[in-house]
């Protein structure tokens, strides 16, 4: 247990080595002894990975008028050639951009990029990502719950979804596990002419229990998009 703790605590090491040589005296001098080399090793390999980490390139993230920064793949360690053949498999496959990032870095991109970077496409399902990451950030911000019924985040009155809808949380919204009913080419059909897609998913039936089923859906997540505006105080778009 202690091994373990220190394994997580690398700021903790010197103490750590002295205590497990304690509790080997305690056990016996060999006991010691394994112990305490075995602590060292953790420390040491402990201390290489930190140098790693440090010696990888970090970017910070751009502004809405900047572009990312960049890095080598090498800077990133990451293998060059095993990247660009995997950016080449990609670009072959009807894809009109392919970005890799890493650490905030743009490292590496295929050749289409200077002819599409400028064109505005539909993400489709690619949404459901960004809104996850918008969650990510709202969590982080400490404005989102993941454990919190959404009922929290809701307006109240007729449409807002009566106390079972109320009571999913905003994990299972991020997990497609909400139970709410789904129907995928009817949702899709009505892209654009619903006019309040969260409270269209309110008024779904529940047909599994909550957190025990996972089910692709379109409403889902528009109505995790529109608990976030509301956690945040703000457009999604704009936050």
């Amino acid at each position: 247990m202690i091994l373990t703790l220190c394994a997580h605590q690398r700021r903790l090491w010197a103490y750590c080595v002295k205590i497990t040589a304690v509790l080997g005296v305690l056990v016996g001098t060999s006991g010691a002894a394994s112990h305490a080399a075995a602590a060292a090793s953790h420390a040491s390999a402990a201390a290489s990975r930190a140098s790693a980490d440090s010696a990888v390139k970090h970017c910070r993230l751009p502004s809405a008028s900047q572009g990312f920064a960049t890095a080598t793949p090498a800077q990133e360690r990451l293998d060059a050639a095993k990247l660009r053949a995997a950016v080449d498999e990609l670009s072959v496959h009807n894809r009109t951009s392919v970005l890799v990032f890493r650490n905030n870095c743009l490292v590496a991109g295929d050749h289409l990029n200077a002819l599409t970077a400028t064109i505005h496409n539909n993400l489709w399902s690619v949404t459901k990502s960004v809104t996850s990451m918008l969650a990510g950030i709202a969590i982080g911000k400490g404005e989102l719950h993941m454990s919190a019924p959404i009922g929290r985040y809701l307006p109240h009155g007729p449409g807002w979804g009566d106390a079972a809808h109320r009571a999913i949380t905003v994990r299972e919204l991020l997990t497609q596990t909400s139970g709410i009913a789904e129907a995928i080419l009817s949702e899709a059909g009505t892209t654009g002419t619903d006019p309040n897609l969260a409270r269209e998913a309110l008024a779904q039936p529940i047909v599994h229990r909550p957190g025990t089923h996972f089910e692709y859906s379109q409403l889902g997540p528009a109505l995790l998009g529109f608990v976030i505006q509301r956690a945040v105080g703000a457009n999604l778009a704009d936050f």
